[in-house]
């Protein structure tokens, strides 16, 4: 539940604090800004290649293709696909739709290489462009952070250690 706070914010209960309404913006540090874009291309950078290979189809990424069970008439839709996510990933407006259709992607990558059986590496990868692809969206959007549930800044001093706000 939410009220209005003073200045007219509104003030999650949840969080006691205040919570930046949709049409206010709210400044990244420099340096964060810098780590999120880094971090955040580092996953794109590959995406955007892997889906650009299955639009091109080489030999190497047919095989593959098939081998993970699929037919070689899915590399242009899951190419298309993958490239208009990692786009809306990539642009600050549509970043967090990007983000979140990438998560269903990537998903469906881990499922698969489950499915076949194949060892952790292929089983992890996805698992972690993902995670990368949120925590450079984090650092890039303090909307997130203020909603992050890894405020840890209530346990600060309590001996817990490693543990700190996002």
């Amino acid at each position: 539940m939410s009220r209005a706070g003073k200045d007219g914010q509104q003030l999650d209960n949840a969080n006691r604090g205040y919570v930046p309404s949709a049409t206010q913006t709210v400044r990244v540090s420099k340096k964060r800004l810098r780590a999120g874009r880094i971090i955040s291309a580092l996953p794109s950078l590959f995406l955007l290649m892997d889906g650009a290979m299955k639009l091109v189809k080489p030999q190497v990424v047919i095989k593959k293709t098939v081998e993970l069970g699929y037919a070689e008439s899915v590399l242009l839709p899951l190419g298309l696909v993958l490239l208009a996510c990692t786009t809306l990933s990539l642009i600050p407006r549509t970043a967090v739709l990007g983000a979140i259709l990438l998560t269903g992607y990537v998903g469906g990558a881990v499922a698969t290489h489950v499915r076949v059986g194949q060892g952790p590496f292929a089983i992890l990868f996805p698992v972690v462009l993902g995670v990368l692809l949120w925590a450079g969206l984090v650092l890039r959007d303090d909307r997130l952070r203020t909603r992050c549930p890894c405020d840890m800044s209530s346990h600060r001093g309590q001996g817990v250690p490693g543990l700190r706000e996002c």
